[in-house]
């Protein structure tokens, strides 16, 4: 039989090149007989393989960082974002709204000025951190006390590096030397040279069809160093800088997510020669966060390119902000028309951040000026809203059999609670996040092999915060068909948490009549006396409940409620948030009990005798 002189190359495991470069060699008349596992060719065959395999493992690396999906290199994965026009987001420093008040100045003058750079020190969990300004402000006297309104407080250090431009030098780069830069407080400053110092200030380029030969602008890319270059014009698209001038940049260096949640501030030092200066926080600390990850860049620098950095569509703005804004949990976003009543011309923004609650108004204003008005729509209004937090009262009883497993009914009762919650973490508690009743009972049945079935009973929560001592119409919407049954007794599907109004100092409490009727009443003893049998109306259909109530103070059934809750019972056992709602399961909302199943403990009738309410 002729011998295979031919040379297998698809293997890439090491003992199967070699294997392969033995065969090649033994189909060679020279090397037919020869004996390759005890001679010193033996050692130049493992040489050749090994060179093989590395050049093997270089070539499918080299391969892989081609691509941006499957790219594991920092500097290949920017350089590729930087083909689509997109930079890694930096690390961001948290900044609160503060009014600064200075007393006693030296000498009483007409005017006095905040400096730049003035710093303020605070402490967070025990960490302190240092806050300064970016912006030099003036102000004089109101009845002899020198206020600074709205100034923006900035997480971090303000740092300052200079290069002097050299055209000769091919290789210079205008590299920010620190990788924890905040790029939203980058100033650049092109200084005429270092004996002229005449700066201009050099605006970051966004619309380079706006940019022109003269424009003073400077653009932005990232690095493999996890750093950032800045870099000019040519004269075409942009003004280019001259020989001998001073590139100067300026910018914070910040601690990131760490210094979120601020609330009291300290001059580190006097201002105008006074040290009674009193900061009053008007937000808290918000919008520190850290720079992007790799796995983040390669999702984001398509999405923002296939936007091209517009908001047109809603998907653009589910796109692009979370993007701008990494404070951002979850977004909804839906038009004007999907509104009752609708609201032409709109567009609905619904943020649910990071920290859970809800956007300041500090932050939305950011938002709106600093992010979206770059890249809306003319003629559109933008409108940022609250997330609507809906909650559940849960009741589980499961029944196990003991026989199967040695585990205690209050183990069972914590695994069951610790299922709950991480139902809660992964399906809910973001926008859209659907509850699937079987889903999440067929979860608590797996949740040991020793539980054969379980009894899951839950009621829809909402909470209103009082306005003390005004008639007020609350609207509380639930979103979801709300069950009833007028010839039930009890008839209604809504109760209240305990509360008082004005003039009336009996602890109140409100329901429905089953028709449509909200109702107020007190309780003496455990009889309800009605007292007025038409405080409100509630709508089955779509969930919604409108009051009409001059409250004064409210008796909170959990030590930390700030508002009054309503719970209703549903028609469906599945809940569909829409637009704003987010879903949510509070631990303390859940209640749990385990019962050794009848049947498996010997009872042949396999009846529970457990008893449950039926909507």
């Amino acid at each position: 039989m002729a011998n295979d002189k031919t040379m297998r190359v698809s293997s890439l495991d090491f003992q199967e090149i070699k294997a392969n470069l033995i065969s090649f060699m033994q189909a060679q008349d020279t090397f037919a007989d020869y004996s390759f596992a005890g001679s010193a060719l033996n050692t130049l065959i493992d040489l050749l393989s090994y060179n093989t395999y590395y050049n093997s493992i270089i070539a499918n690396q080299l391969a892989n960082e081609t691509f941006l999906d499957s790219a594991v290199s920092r500097g290949s994965v920017v350089s590729h974002a930087k083909e689509l026009g997109y930079y890694p987001r930096s690390r961001s420093s948290a900044k609160a709204l503060t009014t600064i008040t200075v007393n006693n100045p030296t000498g009483t003058p007409s005017l006095i000025t905040l400096p730049k750079n003035s710093q303020f020190n605070t402490t967070i969990d025990g960490e302190s951190y240092k806050f300064v300004t970016l912006e030099e402000v003036t102000t004089s006297p109101i009845g002899g006390v020198y206020s600074f309104p709205n100034i923006y407080l900035y997480e971090g250090t303000l740092n300052s590096y200079s290069y002097v431009v050299d055209l000769g030098n091919s290789q210079q780069k205008f590299i920010i030397p620190s990788q924890n830069v905040d790029l939203s407080t980058l100033r650049v400053y092109v200084q005429n040279s270092i004996s002229d110092l005449t700066i201009k200030n050099y605006n970051e380029s966004t619309d380079i069809t706006k940019v022109t030969g003269t424009s003073e602008v400077y653009f932005i890319q990232g690095t493999n160093t996890n750093k950032y270059e800045v870099y000019f014009g040519d004269g075409i698209l942009g003004k280019s800088v001259a020989n001998g001038n001073v590139v100067i940049l300026e910018y914070v260096i910040s601690s990131g997510v760490s210094a979120n949640g601020a609330k009291v501030f300290r001059a580190a030092s006097a201002i105008a020669g006074s040290t009674s200066v009193a900061v009053t926080t008007i937000d808290i600390s918000y919008g520190g966060s850290e720079f992007e990850t790799i796995d983040s860049i390669k999702k984001n620098a398509p999405r923002a390119f296939s936007t091209q950095n517009r908001m047109v569509t809603v998907e653009d703005i589910r796109t692009l902000l979370p993007i701008a804004y990494p404070n951002i949990k979850s977004i909804s976003v839906w038009g004007g028309e999907e509104e009752l009543p609708p609201s032409f011309g709109s567009v609905f923004i619904a943020i649910e951040p990071l920290n859970y609650g809800a956007l300041s108004a500090s932050e939305k204003l950011d938002i709106i000026n600093n992010i979206i008005s770059e890249r809306k729509m003319i003629g559109i209004q933008y409108n940022i809203i609250d997330p609507e937090y809906t909650y559940f009262d849960i009741n589980v009883t499961t029944y196990y059999d003991k026989s199967i497993s040695l585990i205690s009914a209050e183990e069972i009762k914590t695994l069951t609670k610790n299922q709950i919650m991480i139902y809660n973490n992964t399906e809910l508690s973001q926008f859209k996040g659907v509850f699937r009743y079987s889903k999440l009972s067929t979860l608590i049945d797996n949740v040991n092999p020793s539980i054969v079935s379980n009894i899951m009973t839950f009621r829809l929560k909402k909470y209103i915060t009082p306005i003390y001592g005004f008639d007020t119409q609350y609207d509380i919407k639930f979103y979801n068909p709300i069950y009833t049954n007028p010839t039930r007794t009890p008839q209604g599907s809504v109760s209240s948490s305990g509360f008082t109004i004005q003039g009336d100092s009996r602890i109140l409490y409100m329901d429905d009549d089953g028709n449509k009727y909200i109702r107020l009443y007190y309780l003496d003893n455990t009889s309800k006396i009605y007292i007025n049998n038409n405080i409100g109306t509630i709508d089955y259909v779509t969930g919604r409940i409108l009051l009409n109530l001059n409250i004064s103070t409210f008796l909170p059934v959990n030590v930390n409620d700030t508002g009054i809750s309503f719970t209703v019972n549903t028609q469906s056992n599945d809940i569909i948030p829409i637009r704003n709602m987010i879903l949510r399961i509070n631990e303390e909302d859940i209640t749990t009990n385990a019962i050794v199943d009848a049947l498996s403990d010997g009872n042949q009738s396999g009846i529970n005798y457990s008893f449950t309410t039926s909507r």
